[in-house]
């Protein structure tokens, strides 16, 4: 380089000297820096694929929340963002939310309207089954970790949902540590900032992979799937019926529809406040058996109805969706169209009205950057080789200088 330097400044002599070599002093600095500080691949403009997410919409902003899940290759990956998909202008926007709940998938979380937060417990994570609460203030974007006297023992793949009527969260059952299903219900209160675990007389079977709403229409929690299992007895099987769970007098209810489906776990649930409907999309059957169909049901009536639908979302389970009222739409992201194999990455939504899925071409908008943090060794903005060659080569501008004089 320094040979090459010299034969062009010999040239530039012959030449308009100041000219070139303020032209040179630029190109080298530029050169310079682009090596120092190579181009990199654009960041994620939509979540990456995962399995084992939760997405919730929030109705003040209009737009759907995902936070965490992962992905398997050898060994687990655990997400810990969050990130927001408004529909009207099919954006992915990731939060940059801090401090938080550590990566983890198959946790508990709920959309609070009455306090506009999220309510997260538990989920599998790098340290096995957890047992911590946190809330997330979306005004504030602050996460908090809640310190209780009691809470349910570390699990994941519980049901949970909010019951505004008491202002409480419920949770049931769930995988814990053990490999058991303490066939168990837990009540969060907020006036008192803790863990209540009940004593209702009836309760479902021992499950995990199951899934709860609350339904405004008629007032009520209702809960469905689940892969159940007695030890007792050695039996097991999938979907345990619908049930509803009354708080105030402790009671869960078994719903008999005058249709079933067949059984799942690990499916996706949501709640059409419009119509009053439950919607589920496919599941895990067991085994190599994952599910694409897709089912609503009536509370009031009791009863389900499979939609007819052609064209929709591969077969899948562990995957999340949530119901977006001032579109009417259910939004579904990622999942695993067979275990052990990637995750998926795809978008889509059904139009309750039309009863119909679209895949969404994904139109996203990059996360905002952090910028990097100076090395504090050299003059910020300006690589080290940069200022090499600008001190060089401004020496032999003041030496070409006198020259002319």
């Amino acid at each position: 380089m320094l040979n090459r330097l010299f034969i062009e400044t010999q040239s530039l002599l012959k030449q308009d000297m100041l000219r070139k070599c303020s032209f040179l002093l630029v190109t080298l600095v530029l050169l310079s820096s682009r090596c120092m500080y190579p181009s990199v691949d654009a960041p994620e403009v939509s979540p990456p694929a995962r399995f084992g997410h939760r997405m919730v919409y929030d109705p003040v902003n209009e737009r759907v929340l995902l936070f965490g899940g992962a992905v398997w290759d050898d060994r687990y990956t655990f997400f810990d963002d969050l990130w927001s998909y408004d529909y009207s202008t099919n954006t992915w926007t990731q939060i940059e939310d801090g401090s938080g709940p550590r990566g983890r998938f198959n946790f508990m979380m709920v959309y609070l309207p009455v306090h506009h937060q999220l309510f997260l417990f538990g989920g599998f994570s790098a340290y096995d089954r957890l047992s911590d609460t946190w809330i997330y203030d979306i005004t504030d974007n602050l996460w908090t970790q809640i310190r209780t006297e009691n809470n349910p023992t570390p699990r994941s793949d519980a049901a949970i949902a909010y019951d505004p009527e008491s202002d409480v969260v419920i949770l049931h059952d769930g995988y814990c540590r053990d490999d058991s299903h303490p066939q168990d219900t837990w009540v969060f209160d907020f006036d008192s900032i803790n863990w209540t675990q009940m004593s209702p007389e009836d309760s479902p079977q021992p499950q995990y992979g199951h899934h709860m709403i609350y339904d405004t229409r008629n007032r009520m929690l209702v809960m469905y799937g689940g892969h159940w299992s007695i030890w007792s007895t050695g039996r097991h099987g999938y979907s345990d019926g619908v049930w509803t769970y009354d708080y105030p007098t402790d009671t869960w209810t078994k719903i008999d529809g005058a249709t079933t489906l067949p059984g799942r776990y690990w499916h996706n649930l949501a709640y059409d406040s419009d119509a009053g409907k439950m919607v589920v999309f496919g599941g895990s059957a067991g085994g190599d058996l994952i599910r694409d169909d897709t089912w609503l049901f009536d509370v009031f009536a009791g009863t389900w109805e499979r939609l007819p639908i052609d064209e929709g979302p591969s077969a899948r389970c562990n995957s999340a969706m949530a119901y977006d009222p001032v579109h009417k739409t259910i939004i579904l992201f990622g999942g695993l169209e067979e275990f052990g194999e990637p995750p998926l990455d795809d978008l889509w939504v059904m139009d309750t009205a039309k009863e119909a899925w679209l895949e969404i071409l994904q139109e996203t908008t990059p996360p905002e950057e952090l910028p990097d943090e100076p090395d504090q060794r050299v003059i910020p903005g300006f690589p080290p080789a940069s200022i090499v060659l600008g001190v060089t080569l401004f020496a032999i501008l003041l030496m070409l200088r006198k020259q002319r004089t």
